[in-house]
């Protein structure tokens, strides 16, 4: 029987790809009660023939390739599809998870019956490394509902719920709810962990830090924010909201008033980025932005509802009038 699936995208990340996958293969539990699938984003790199290299020497390695990218989200989804696992842990490729740890891990989960198991982890620096028990609230390892957690845990600092990789989750739970990432690079995680923490009824907290998430500029949230083009400003604001707003749609009816707002809130932020855009970059870098903006007009229509008037009519203003 597979107890766990590790789904793991790649991209152009020839110079991590192994360590991630070195991590994955030093573990305590035989190699036929796991799977690990890599899926390929269509990598220009040498990626795809290292996975490939690892790929001769352990059965239960999947390679899945796309032709074309499509994208962070997109690429977890494709592993979830075909997935085997008991239960999921989606990782991302330049980071890799503690030796030994799955032994644990997956005793824990199938011994309490759970939806989802989070963890600790590391924030890996290229000089250093910093758990994140020395910046976030402590946490009990009592069985709550997702709701429950949220209230606990994240209510005051929402950002928290975040990241996909620092949880295992239950595939059935996740399938029963058609819970599923977005087909995004920028914030795929956000409407991801709303949907999960609204619907699980069973989530603990172990206080192991189990994965190490690497810090660097040449990932998708490392670079500097002056180095991004229009079209990803517009992901990491409309699109990214976007899509928060439909998760927040499919779930508001069963979440309490304050975690409805605390979502709106993290709407708000997502959205809020136009504003920063609009601070930091030359008039040319400016219009691509708001061209953008009217190609997806329709897309957008649900922002108005949280601007304030000034902002909603500047809004409409530069994404009707050039």
């Amino acid at each position: 029987m597979i107890r766990l699936s590790i789904i793991i995208p790649f991209y152009n990340v020839e110079q991590y790809i192994g360590q991630c996958l070195d991590s994955v293969y030093q573990q305590d539990i035989p190699e036929e009660e796991y799977e690990v699938i890599c899926v390929n984003d269509a990598s220009l790199d040498n990626s795809r023939e290292i996975v490939k290299e690892y790929q001769k020497k352990h059965k239960n390695l999947m390679l899945v390739e796309h032709e074309v990218n499509k994208k962070l989200g997109a690429a977890r989804n494709t592993g979830r599809k075909i997935a085997q696992g008991k239960y999921i842990w989606h990782m991302d490729s330049d980071d890799k998870i503690e030796h030994n740890c799955l032994k644990t891990l997956l005793s824990i989960c199938e011994t309490k019956q759970l939806d989802v198991l989070e963890f600790g982890f590391i924030d890996w620096y290229p000089d250093k490394t910093v758990s994140c028990r020395e910046w976030e609230p402590s946490r009990e390892n009592g069985i709550l509902t997702g709701q429950e957690y949220i209230n606990a845990h994240f209510l005051q600092r929402f950002g928290l719920i975040c990241p996909i990789w620092r949880r295992v989750y239950r595939r059935e739970f996740l399938n029963v709810n058609n819970i599923l990432s977005p087909p995004i690079n920028m914030g795929e995680d956000e409407p991801f962990a709303i949907q999960v923490f609204a619907t699980a009824q069973r989530v603990a907290f172990e206080p192991q830090d189990w994965y190490f998430h690497r810090i660097n500029r040449a990932s998708l949230v490392g670079e500097k924010k002056q180095s991004w083009t229009a079209q990803k400003w517009y992901e990491a604001s409309m699109v990214c909201s976007y899509y928060l707003h439909q998760a927040y749609q499919r779930v508001k009816h069963i979440i309490s008033n304050d975690i409805q707002k605390a979502i709106v809130e993290m709407i708000v932020y997502d959205i809020s980025y136009f504003d920063t855009f609009e601070s930091q970059f030359n008039d040319v870098a400016k219009e691509e932005f708001w061209n953008i903006c009217r190609i997806n007009v329709i897309h957008n229509l649900f922002v108005f509802r949280y601007l304030s008037r000034k902002k909603m009519f500047t809004y409409i203003h530069n994404m009707f009038v050039k």
